[in-house]
């Protein structure tokens, strides 16, 4: 018999995990820090590398959510980088990602649901 679970709390997820604790925990390390807590760095996913040379670095990160590469112009938010990387949906992404950082996944509750 299949199991119908509620659907997914990205937003929670979102809240709950910062995009600093996703870039660690996919192994990225800024290059350049700027004020206000923006790094740069070489994109994760496209390697930013400018034919064979890596002078400018790409990929922004603005703290707490955001982040885009002007290499292969991807951007988002964390989730939408840690599936990215992972290769994997949202639904499997946001599931990951919460087992990594010991949460339990957060569910909507039923008048919580979208209506689109």
């Amino acid at each position: 018999m299949r199991r119908h679970h509620k659907p997914i709390d990205f937003e929670t997820i979102k809240r709950l995990v910062p995009i600093g604790q996703v870039l660690s925990l996919i192994g990225w390390v800024p290059n350049l820090s700027e004020p206000g807590g923006a790094m740069r760095g070489d994109c994760p996913l496209c390697g930013d590398n400018r034919i064979g040379v890596r002078t400018v670095r790409q990929f922004h990160v603005r703290p707490p959510r955001s982040w885009f590469c002007h290499q292969c112009e991807a951007g988002g938010n964390q989730l939408d980088l840690f599936a990215r990387v992972e290769g994997v949906s949202l639904v499997v992404a946001a599931i990951r990602l919460c087992g990594r950082s010991g949460l339990s996944v957060p569910r909507l509750q039923r008048s919580e649901r979208s209506l689109f």
